[in-house]
């Protein structure tokens, strides 16, 4: 008690020391104030720092004068001039800006920012060396449509520019650009002339590097000063595919022309006389008058050039007026728009390693993705015709404004009723209809919140199923032997009543679906809207059971193949052979059949399955609502149907319509048939034309297009009538299947989920992307039992991974995993937390252990191979033995005799 007595004396001590050196402070600076009430004190204190003026101490007499006096008042002595500001050298500001972290004028923060970008690039590609992980890059150096500039993770991720800010190179800001960021904001026309004035004077105070003289040197000449005489300078390729471009947009717009000369030109005579001459040159007239101009001042040619739009890679990335931007704007279409958001979610984040708001790797999320990251690819017409005519500037410039729109639905998205996706006036039918345009980052991130406050949370356990998959398996094998030996020349497959389908539905048919849309669990515990348990099989958990179970249907569900003989071909291996999987669970469950093009081998999807149009009686209906049920339990709990199935199915089931693409997409023969009938002249229509009014649906039943139909033939004058009504037919053979299907889906999942996602989105959450990403799968490793990344048979597990081909790689994941498909990207792997762990073996010879997979947890047994080999060989020997099997009933065998046990008999717990 002392003590703290004591302390609180010293304390009020100092208190009264410091209140009264700043009274007499403010007594000299005339700025003295009434004494302060007693339970005002520390107010008051605070309030007289505020006000206190800045000051400054005469030399002569050291008295503090405020600020606005000129001269000393006691002495009189004149105030002394303000410091010269002294410039830093390069390296030392340069530091300086890498250390400063709180700088309060915005303006120098800019400042230092555009320096320290400047140099980086200079640096980057100056020298041929990369850039030092430290140092961030430079806003002007996009990647090329061949090369990208690398980012370190450590580096701040920038903000996008806008529809306004995105018309001039500028620096981007070093701060988050998280969605709906204050920092992600519409700069208007004139922070964005502020910014490039900004920029400008920033780059102009480098104009005496001999690094950047060098550099645009670099960029603008084949040989730089250093090598040859300015005399004998010409202009590198990529400067004459520049200016030429240059030479062509500039004699479409004269304003255009004008706005490049200004930083040419002295004066507004200056630029009129140039812009005239100008218009009466050629291509090989502007490049020799801007080489000319280039060897007196070549930094004056690059800025006009860096102001006009062009980067410091010399491609045009951006627009120097509104106005600009604005008509280039009003060309897209939204299906380009929609190609553009493939383009970037496909190829280019999974190129530029994209970085999210969190700071970790993310690929594959276009949200992260920066317009000034965004490259055209010079191919990209192949895969996206679409974008075949998109410059690089139209491309950054649109993806800015799809940015920016997206995050302003991050918050009102919710807002919107999608149920009302019917009624044309709503705001829900305009999103419907433009649903490709929400990223789907943004669309993901509602959609769980979403299904996590529909979870049904009133009973402590999800239903429970038994499956007798021994049983199933040894009827699958009596089948395909009673038919090898009666000689069938196809394998009929045994009854569907016995497959684990129809097993399946009848124990879950008359349960409630609110009982299958359980809560995410906490922490670790399995995910999974039902508990599945196989008969006579030593299996421990659920999620490796659950997870299996969905990848056996799948194989039922699509087991009508177009193969002859008793095995399917699993294609050539990772080590040149070819393994054949002995066929399993063959069905004619009246589901799913090969699209026309593939059983004709004919157009595109060829490996797809369409719903069987003449399954429509009551009881085939309730089988595609099961389908459906069992996809929204994809949807809500992350795992995967390995189905193949074209765009002619998953359109309807988010409520949109067919068209003639769609069908040629499965039958490419009835599509060009179509278009002969309607070209064909009458003489040709006559002799080659023998039509009925009836038609082959996808499984070859006949339906009339009109009553009796198969009694009349096409005449020449009905041939568009006919071709009408096949058109119909075939777009709608499968509409109450898909009805059905899609009233299954949401029984599990709300209306509005799946009136906001796309076709494609929706396939991706039902049955993720069939191939293995081995990066994806390395980011989310980890390593137990004193393994690390940089261990020998770590290093020898993952090239042999990519040796792989993707059927290999498939049969690696349903071996470890029980599913063959991964995650979709890096946010999804994190939101289901999935990962692959692995742990060491217990084998005192690793050389001949197999590996084990306990498939409910995603853990690896992997033994300390000693070669690349020895890893190959051993793994596909585990991965294409018996991999199906989780039976693990005799698991101390493997201790004793590892080279006895095959790979059904390999698992510890459930698996291999």
């Amino acid at each position: 008690e002392k003590a703290e007595k004591k302390k609180k004396q010293t304390g009020k001590k100092a208190a009264a020391t410091k209140k009264q050196t700043k009274k007499q402070t403010a007594s000299r600076s005339r700025k003295v104030k009434p004494e302060p009430a007693e339970g005002e004190e520390e107010e008051e204190e605070e309030e007289m720092a505020e006000d206190i003026p800045p000051v400054w101490a005469c030399g002569a007499c050291s008295f503090e004068n405020i600020a606005d006096m000129t001269s000393c008042e006691v002495c009189g002595t004149p105030k002394p001039p303000p410091p010269a500001r002294t410039i830093e050298p390069p390296t030392t500001k340069l530091l300086r800006a890498w250390s400063v972290t709180n700088v309060e004028d915005a303006q120098r923060k800019a400042e230092m920012r555009a320096y320290d970008k400047a140099r980086a690039a200079v640096r980057a590609m100056t020298f041929d060396k990369p850039v030092p992980q430290t140092q961030p890059v430079a806003a002007v150096a996009a990647p090329s449509s061949e090369e990208t500039v690398a980012v370190s993770s450590d580096v701040p991720a920038t903000v996008e520019t806008s529809a306004e800010s995105a018309l001039v190179s500028q620096p981007e800001p070093t701060t988050s650009s998280g969605p709906g960021s204050p920092e992600a904001e519409v700069v208007s026309e004139a922070s964005s002339h502020s910014i490039q004035a900004e920029w400008s004077n920033s780059v102009r105070w480098l104009n005496r590097d001999e690094l950047l003289l060098e550099y645009m040197q670099r960029k603008l000449f084949e040989k730089p000063e250093s090598v040859v005489q300015k005399s004998d300078q010409v202009f590198s390729a990529p400067a004459v595919k520049t200016f030429k471009e240059l030479h062509l947009s500039l004699q479409k717009d004269k304003a255009a022309m004008h706005l490049f000369l200004r930083d040419l030109e002295s004066d507004q005579k200056g630029i009129d006389e140039a812009a005239k001459k100008i218009s009466a040159y050629s291509v090989n007239e502007f490049m020799n008058w801007l080489l000319e101009l280039s060897r007196s001042d070549v930094w004056k040619v690059m800025n006009a050039l860096i102001n006009f739009g062009f980067d410091s890679e010399l491609n045009w990335c951006s627009f120097p007026t509104v106005e600009m931007a604005g008509q280039d704007l009003n060309h897209w279409t939204n299906e380009m728009r929609y190609a553009l958001i493939q383009w970037c979610e496909l190829v280019v984040c999974s190129i530029t390693n994209a970085t999210g708001s969190g700071g970790t790797e993310s690929q594959g999320d276009p949200f992260a993705l920066l317009p000034s990251k965004l490259f055209i690819s010079d191919s990209i017409g192949v895969s996206f015709p679409a974008l075949q005519t998109v410059s690089l500037r139209s491309g950054r410039l649109q993806w800015a404004v799809l940015r920016r729109w997206n995050s302003l639905l991050v918050d009102t998205l919710s807002l919107f009723n999608m149920c009302l996706v019917h009624e044309v006036n709503s705001i829900a039918y305009k999103l419907a209809e433009g649903r490709g345009l929400v990223l789907y980052p943004v669309k993901v991130d509602l959609c769980q919140r979403v299904l996590d406050a529909t979870a049904h949370v009133t009973y402590s356990k999800p239903p429970k199923i038994t499956l007798d998959r021994l049983k199933t398996a040894a009827a699958s094998q009596r089948s395909d032997k009673s038919d090898r030996e009666v000689g069938s020349a196809m394998n009929s497959g045994p009854s569907a009543s016995e497959s684990l389908f129809m097993s399946s539905y009848q124990q879950l048919k008359d349960t409630d679906a609110m009982r299958l849309r359980t809560p995410r669990p906490q922490g670790s515990d399995p995910f999974v809207a039902f508990e599945v348990q196989f008969r006579n099989e030593n299996v421990v958990g659920e999620a490796g059971p659950y997870r299996q179970f969905f990848t056996d249907i799948s194989r039922e569900i699509q087991s009508q193949s177009l193969q002859s003989d008793a095995t399917v071909d699993q294609g050539v291996t990772g080590d040149g052979g070819r393994r054949d999987e002995p066929t399993r669970f063959r069905y004619d469950l009246g589901l799913l059949i090969p699209c026309p093009n593939a059983q004709a081998k004919l157009g595109d999807n060829r490996d797809k399955f369409l719903l069987k149009p003449s399954s429509r009686s009551a009881h085939n209906l309730s089988w595609f609502e099961y389908l459906g049920i069992l996809m929204g339990c994809c949807i809500r709990t992350g795992v995967r149907l390995t189905l193949d199935l074209p765009a002619f199915v998953w359109k309807p089931l988010v409520g949109l319509r067919l068209d003639l693409q769609d069908l040629d997409g499965v039958d490419h023969s009835l599509v060009e048939v179509l278009n002969f009938i309607q070209s064909a002249d009458e003489n040709l229509f006559s002799s080659r034309i023998f039509e009925t009014f009836s038609t082959l649906l996808s499984d070859k039943t006949v339906e009339d297009l009109k009553p009796n139909g198969r009694q009349f033939t096409v005449k020449y004058e009905d041939r568009h009538e006919y071709v009408d009504l096949v058109m119909l037919a075939r777009l709608e053979e499968s509409r109450l299947q898909s009805e059905s299907v899609r009233n299954g889906i949401l029984r599990i999942v709300p209306e509005p989920v799946l009136n906001l996602l796309t076709w494609r989105e929706v396939e991706r959450c039902v049955c993720g992307r069939p191939e293995v990403d081995i990066d994806l799968l390395k980011r989310h490793t980890k390593y137990s039992g004193g393994i690390a990344e940089a261990s020998n048979h770590i290093s020898h597990f993952w090239s042999v991974l990519k040796s792989f081909n993707n059927d290999d790689r498939r049969r690696f994941v349903k071996f470890a995993w029980g599913q063959e498909r991964l995650p979709s990207d890096d946010a999804e792997f994190r939101r289901t937390q999935t990962r692959l762990m692995i742990k060491p073996s217990p084998y005192p010879d690793p050389d001949k252990a197999l590996p084990k997979a306990d498939t409910c947890f995603f853990n690896l047994e992997l033994p300390a191979y000693s070669s690349v080999a020895v890893m190959k060989e051993r793994l596909l020997l585990a991965i294409y033995t018996d991999a199906d099997s989780m039976n693990a009933d005799n698991p101390d065998a493997d201790l004793r005799h590892p080279e006895e046990t095959d790979g059904g008999d390999e698992g510890s717990d459930e698996e291999q």
